[in-house]
C-alpha cells in the first residue's frame, strides 16, 4: 500500500472535508520531497561527508585524516553527515477570522500548507507535533492524520509555547490581525528555548489589496465588529497604512526572537509557498 493509499484509508475517518485537505497536503509534500536532495549536512553521524582544512584550536590531532593530508600541503579533517533528528511544531489560528468566505479560506490554506510541511518532515525521518501538544511531537506517517485532525480545533497552543522542545523548529500560522499578546509570550518562550522559527501570515486578497469601493458592509466573522459606510474607497489610504504599520511590527517582533515572517496570499500557489516554507526551515535561511 503507497503512502498515499495510507493517508487515504487513515483519511476516511475525518469528515470528508478534512479528508480532501488531507490528500491535498498529501499530494504537495511528495513534491516537496521530491524536488528535494537529502538532508544531508556535516554534523554528528556514522557517514562521510567531506574533508575540511585543519583549524587549530578547534581541532585535535585524533580528528586529522592522515591519508588525505598526506596528499597535501596541509592538515584535512574527515566531516561526518548530520544524523540528529528534528522536531518541528506546528500551529494553525482556527478561530472564526481565519474561516473567511474566501475559496480557499484563511484557515484552509494554512491547514494544508501546515501539514504538507509535517508531511516533508516525516519522510526526512524528523519528529512532528501540533504546538499545543495535543499531537505529542513524535515519528511516523500517522502523525499527518493526527495533525490534521487537531489543527482543525480552535486551540490556545500560542500560550503553551513552554511545551516547545528545545532547539526544535516551529511554524505558526495565522492572520495576525488580531490581538498579539499570544504571539509575543510563544515567541519569548521560543527564544528562550533556542526554538527557531517562522510566522507564517496567511491573508486572502481583499486583505491586502482593499478593492473596495461605494457602499460597504463590514463585518468580522464572529459577528462582534460590523461597520457601515458609503465610501469605501475613502477609507483605503488609512487601511493600508494600518496594514503596514502592523506587518512592521509583526517583523520587529519576530526578529527579536530570532525568527522570521512569510506572507501568504490565499490566491497564490500553494506548492510555492510550501517550497519556500520547507525550505527555510530545512536549511535554517534566516530562521
Amino acid at each position: 500500500m503507497t503512502h498515499l493509499a495510507r493517508l487515504a484509508t487513515d483519511a476516511a475517518q475525518l469528515d470528508a472535508g478534512l479528508a480532501a485537505l488531507l490528500l491535498q497536503a498529501e499530494q504537495l509534500s511528495q513534491t516537496v520531497a521530491a524536488g528535494e536532495h537529502g538532508r544531508r549536512r556535516p554534523g554528528v553521524g556514522d557517514d562521510f561527508w567531506q574533508f575540511r582544512p585543519f583549524t587549530t584550536g578547534v581541532d585535535t590531532q585524533k580528528s586529522v585524516d592522515w591519508r588525505r593530508s598526506a596528499r597535501a600541503d596541509q592538515l584535512y579533517v574527515r566531516t561526518y553527515e548530520w544524523k540528529t533528528a528534528q522536531s518541528l511544531a506546528l500551529s494553525v489560528d482556527a478561530s472564526a477570522n481565519m474561516h473567511d468566505q474566501g475559496n480557499p479560506s484563511k484557515w484552509m490554506v494554512s491547514a494544508v500548507l501546515a501539514t504538507a510541511l509535517a508531511g516533508a518532515a516525516v519522510r526526512a525521518g524528523e519528529r512532528v507535533g501540533s504546538l499545543d501538544h495535543r499531537v505529542p511531537v513524535g515519528h511516523g506517517h500517522g502523525q499527518i492524520a493526527r495533525l490534521m485532525t487537531a489543527l482543525s480545533q480552535q486551540s490556545d497552543g500560542l500560550d503553551q509555547g513552554h511545551r516547545l522542545v528545545a532547539k526544535s523548529k516551529a511554524a505558526i500560522f495565522s492572520d495576525f490581525l488580531g490581538d498579539l499578546g499570544s504571539t509575543h509570550r510563544a515567541l519569548e518562550t521560543a527564544h528562550d528555548r533556542q526554538v527557531r522559527g517562522i510566522l507564517v501570515q496567511v491573508l486572502n486578497r481583499d486583505e491586502v489589496g482593499f478593492a473596495f469601493r461605494g457602499p460597504v458592509v463590514f463585518a468580522d466573522p464572529g459577528g462582534m465588529l460590523r461597520h457601515e459606510t458609503q465610501g469605501a474607497h475613502d477609507l483605503r489610504d488609512r487601511y493600508l497604512q494600518r496594514l503596514a504599520d502592523r506587518f512592521d511590527q509583526l517583523d520587529q517582533m519576530a526578529a527579536a526572537a530570532g525568527w522570521r515572517v512569510e506572507r501568504v496570499v490565499t490566491d497564490q500557489s500553494m506548492l510555492t509557498a510550501v517550497t519556500r516554507l520547507h525550505h527555510l526551515l530545512s536549511q535554517g535561511q534566516g530562521v
